[in-house]
């Protein structure tokens, strides 16, 4: 069963998505979604930062990673970037009310037939290597997939994936996982 969802922007029309491809990147933003407690540089983002200043990052760098691929390489884009529910941290606060959470955001590029996916990850990783704190690895590479885990000196996580044949088509996918925030009452529902 597939299911037809609007694409960001408008003016690109819709695409598939396979419901199977939904659940397993909904159990990858749940498992890289986590907070590391007794951090220092955790404990100081939580701190000082807004969550308006914590999606700006995020999605910043999605938008960065987005940009390798040549526009003329890119049939279709998925990239939900607007308001979201927080990722609850569960920081150690307060465990019965959390009020600490993770913007999730992410972009998802479908490219022509042909398109080296492989070469894009392969770009983004050395770009990213070299930038100073930057910690990328990679992690659960198969035949059908390459990523990268990817985390920030200052506590984003970042997840590319590289399928050079998802339903007929190569596809680069990448999640971006803010730092956590504290909010005080933070109402588990509302969106940022």
């Amino acid at each position: 069963m597939r299911s037809n969802v609007p694409l960001f922007p408008r003016s690109l029309g819709t695409m598939r998505i396979n419901p199977a491809t939904w659940a397993v990147s909904i159990a990858l933003i749940g498992a890289l979604s986590g907070c590391t407690s007794g951090s220092s540089t955790q404990d100081a983002q939580t701190a000082t930062t807004t969550i308006t200043e914590a999606k700006a990052t995020t999605v910043a760098t999605l938008r960065e990673f987005a940009a390798t691929t040549p526009p003329s390489a890119i049939t279709e884009t998925f990239a939900p970037l607007d308001d979201r529910e927080l990722l609850g941290c569960n920081d150690g606060r307060d465990p019965a009310n959390d009020s600490s959470g993770s913007w999730p955001g992410s972009i998802t590029q479908t490219l022509k037939k042909g398109t080296d996916v492989l070469g894009l990850l392969a770009s983004i990783e050395e770009s990213w290597k070299s930038r100073p704190g930057w910690k990328v690895t990679e992690i659960n590479n198969d035949a059908d997939r390459r990523r990268l885990e990817m985390f920030s000196p200052d506590g984003y996580q970042y997840l590319v994936s590289a399928f050079p044949s998802a339903n007929g088509y190569p596809e680069l996918r990448m999640s971006g996982f803010s730092v956590c925030v504290y909010i005080e009452g933070l109402d588990p529902f509302a969106r940022f």
